[in-house]
């Protein structure tokens, strides 16, 4: 997203190589000393952490609802291999379902979707967990509850109309390209993973701003 932005201002290729290197450098420099350390521990070349194959494989079996499950199905590697084998070997499995299965993976999708976008109070069921329900909020839950799911319905309505909005003319205001390829990226992730309501949470703040587009006067940046 940053990469397009800057090509959006006509800096040219070269500024928009340069200003995207530096800000890979500073990942690869900040990551280097955790892939030693894991190189070290677990023998294997694992740049940021073994999770990645467990994730993308543990929604990924027939009948699954797209939410989290754990990974000892037969759709995942033996969950006593070691620990950077089996993310290798969960990885390559969940790879190849979604070739085998391009339909069921599909349904997936939608139900990721669906668990992503089910309701914005998910914080509040965490917090009365560690709480206790009977000293939360009490008799006003449903009322706040109902308001924020709400809300937050109407906010994603607004923003998939705003950030068609932003598309136009994203040559002339290219900040509008960084926030759209990054709602837009933010909402793939999960979608590519497993869905749950709390992976709404970083795509919000940029759904906001593409909400505002449908109140911003037209011509405005």
């Amino acid at each position: 997203a940053f990469a397009v932005a800057i090509v959006a201002t006509r800096a040219g290729w070269r500024t928009a190589l340069r200003c995207t290197g530096v800000a890979a450098l500073v990942v690869l420099v900040s990551l280097v000393p955790w892939t030693i350390r894991n190189a070290v521990a677990l023998d294997a070349l694992v740049p940021v952490s073994t999770n990645l194959g467990d994730t993308a494989c543990m929604a990924r079996f027939p009948g699954s609802d797209g939410g989290f499950s754990f990974t000892d199905h037969e759709w995942c590697a033996d969950p006593a291999l070691p620990e950077a084998e089996r993310n290798q070997r969960n990885l390559r499995m969940a790879i190849r379902f979604v070739r085998e299965h391009p339909a069921e993976e599909a349904r997936l999708v939608v139900r990721r979707f669906r668990g992503m976008m089910a309701h914005d109070h998910s914080g509040l069921d965490e917090n009365e967990a560690i709480r206790g329900r009977d000293r939360f909020l009490g008799g006003a839950r449903r009322a706040v509850t109902t308001l924020a799911d709400a809300w937050f319905a109407v906010v994603m309505v607004a923003a998939a109309v705003g950030l068609v909005l932003l598309m136009r003319g994203w040559r002339r205001h290219p900040a509008r390209a960084l926030v759209v390829i990054s709602t837009l990226t933010f909402l793939a992730i999960p979608l590519l993973l497993w869905g749950n309501t709390r992976f709404h949470v970083p795509l919000a703040p940029l759904a906001a701003v593409a909400a505002a587009r449908l109140v911003v006067r037209p011509g405005t940046p």
